[in-house]
């Protein structure tokens, strides 16, 4: 009887092999994972406010600070390396601190008109809002009459805000506001003599 042929055994794959491909395509998904993550996480940096700026404020070097953030084309502040010129413009809206800026939210020229000035009143506390007044306010600008005066006496005139300051002795509080230029000197003579009130009005 012949002897029965012998079985041929199938060589495995070595084990190497296959570690080696599975360390690889590990070390592939790690670099494309970073490359992904670098690419949606680059930063650069904008400036920030480090300092809450009123509207139609000067802007100061001290009230900027620099923000790294993650790019991107939906907003544009202004670059850090552009900062020195914000620096001399002034706010055309409150500026608030730990907000970004954008080159809209400045302007080189002072908010005035050619038409209008700017007039420091001192206001008793009484002639006024118990509310405080923000920069950008609306309001009215009401002269009372004089005692004992028969004189007609001027129409309201519609003003802005532009700046308050802390009461100062006597309880009067200085207010900066926007007029119209014809109206300036008298109300300027008129707050002197104590005789303006002023009407806080809504906004919009």
């Amino acid at each position: 009887m012949p002897p029965a042929p012998a079985l041929v055994t199938p060589k495995r794959q070595p084990k190497r092999l296959l570690i080696a491909a599975g360390v690889l395509v590990v070390v592939i998904g790690a670099l494309a994972a970073y490359w992904v993550s670098q690419g949606t996480t680059e930063r650069v940096a904008v400036v920030g406010m480090a300092k809450n700026v009123e509207w139609g404020q000067q802007i100061e070097a001290a009230d900027l600070q620099r923000v790294q953030i993650v790019a991107d084309p939906g907003v544009t502040p202004v670059a850090w390396s552009d900062a020195d010129s914000l620096v001399g413009k002034y706010a055309t809206s409150k500026l608030w601190s730990g907000t970004l800026i954008s080159a809209v939210g400045v302007t080189g020229q002072r908010m005035l008109e050619p038409s209008q000035a700017l007039v420091g009143l001192s206001v008793k506390a009484g002639q006024m809002p118990t509310s405080p007044l923000q920069p950008g306010d609306p309001v009215r600008l009401v002269t009372v009459p004089q005692e004992n005066s028969t004189a007609a006496v001027p129409n309201p005139v519609a003003a802005t805000v532009y700046r308050t300051a802390a009461v100062i002795s006597g309880g009067f509080v200085p207010v900066d506001v926007v007029v119209p230029q014809a109206d300036a000197a008298r109300l300027a003579t008129d707050s002197a003599a104590g005789r303006i009130v002023v009407v806080l009005l809504p906004r919009g």
